[in-house]
């Protein structure tokens, strides 16, 4: 439920991401059961006019949107 929301909540709801991810985050490592996060590549969002977490250029990451992520 919360990747989906990372993935296909709008550009204004960053505020709501970052809460989100926080809350999720602290449930997961009470639970023993957190395995980390990667950013959301373009590729990766459904709708490809939504910001996006990560690009690669020339083998170097460029940080694109820090609440666009997704946990293993």
């Amino acid at each position: 439920m919360a990747n989906n929301y990372f993935n296909n909540s709008h550009d204004e709801d960053k505020e709501k991401r970052t809460v989100l991810y926080v809350f999720v985050s602290n449930i997961l490592h009470q639970a023993g059961a957190y395995k980390g996060f990667g950013y959301l590549t373009k590729d990766m969002m459904l709708d490809k006019q939504h910001s996006f977490g990560i690009e690669y250029k020339d083998n170097d990451p460029v940080l694109r949107d820090s609440t666009r992520v997704f946990f293993y």
